[in-house]
């Protein structure tokens, strides 16, 4: 059964033979491959240590003992290899993190990396450009006189260097220029302020308006006008020679 371990810290000086051995001498399995890996360090200059992921085969010459070593590791817990010729320790724990065995021969690992090389140079132009639709939004979603703390604090979000982009075109020539809608609200609210105080003066002026209207209509209407009493004498006769 394949299993693997993780040594944190191994002398830069053994070799993958020597990590062989060691683990063949306790029993650990039969290596089949060693991963060396840099390590970071708060040093400065070069530094003796590195890590290393041992890969191993099951041992058939596993006994007890061994085996015992094996199922300790397997289960999360530590085992410290120590020598006899040297003051050095080696922390053997189970890997984690293992990268898988690749069938792929260097020129193929070479041919790989270059495509991804390309792929993240593409990455990086789309990125460049979402960032510089992002920082147009940004600055159009917000008041640049009384929105500034936001604002700049998401552009402090964003990489260095993006600038409003300015057209060339004729279309630059419109009042608003390239600003988005929200800000050209901004620029546009005195102009609001102004219309609705007029609407405001207007609505008064209505109210007004039908006040009097209202009292004009409470007034009673005049009284018809009195005929001349000749008249009103003649259409008398007519009416009685009418009922005579």
């Amino acid at each position: 059964m394949p299993h693997s371990y993780y040594i944190p810290r191994i002398n830069k000086a053994h070799s993958i033979n020597y990590v062989a051995a060691q683990f063949k001498s306790i029993g650990l399995g039969i290596v089949t491959r060693v991963d060396f890996v840099a390590i970071k360090t708060n040093k400065k200059g070069p530094t003796k240590l590195q890590s290393a992921f041992v890969h191993c085969d099951s041992d058939p010459e596993w006994g007890e003992k061994e085996y015992e070593i094996v199922v300790k590791i397997q289960n999360g817990r530590s085992y410290q290899l120590k020598f006899d010729d040297n003051p050095e320790y080696w922390i053997i724990l189970k890997a984690r993190n293992v990268v898988p065995q690749t069938i792929l021969n260097t020129s193929q690992i070479a041919d790989k990396c270059v495509s991804l090389e390309k792929e993240v140079e593409q990455l990086t132009a789309t990125l460049t450009k979402a960032n510089q639709v992002i920082y147009e939004l940004v600055s159009g979603l917000y008041c640049p006189t009384n929105q500034t703390e936001m604002r700049e604090h998401l552009f402090g979000l964003l990489p260095l260097g993006l600038t409003p982009f300015i057209s060339d075109t004729a279309n630059s020539a419109y009042m608003w220029h390239n600003s988005p809608t929200t800000l050209q609200g901004t620029d546009a609210e005195a102009k609001i302020n102004y219309l609705q105080l007029q609407l405001n003066e207007i609505q008064k002026r209505l109210q007004t308006n039908n006040r009097e209207v209202d009292k004009k209509r409470a007034v009673p209407p005049p009284p018809p006008l009195i005929e001349d009493d000749a008249d009103c004498a003649y259409n008398m006769n007519l009416d009685l020679l009418t009922w005579e």
